[in-house]
């Protein structure tokens, strides 16, 4: 198994648009791409964080084409971020080594 962690920058006024916006992509890449899905966190700083999981690495890499749906939540997120963020950043790549989460 293969996971990404991302830090995304979101506007304090637009969190209910990104979080619409996330879910809308993350159930597409789980439908349409072979996602295996995502949590999504927030820190005590307000900092929004997300860790996905895919099967593996080259699943990942492949998963850019999809539906509207899935663009639809894209633009969403991407609206919903901070003055200069243009994208989310990727924090790590990881491989699963032992998995005891539930």
């Amino acid at each position: 198994m293969f996971c990404v962690v991302y830090k995304f920058y979101v506007d304090p006024a637009k969190q209910e648009q990104f979080k619409e916006g996330w879910r809308a992509v993350t159930l597409a890449l789980k439908a349409e791409c072979g996602g295996l899905g995502s949590r999504l966190h927030q820190d005590q700083n307000g900092n929004w964080i997300a860790y996905a999981q895919w099967p593996d690495q080259a699943t990942w890499e492949k998963s850019g084409g999809v539906s509207a749906d899935a663009e639809r939540g894209r633009k969403l997120m991407m609206d919903s971020f901070k003055s200069g963020a243009q994208k989310p950043e990727v924090i790590y790549m990881l491989d699963v080594i032992d998995d005891l989460l539930e």
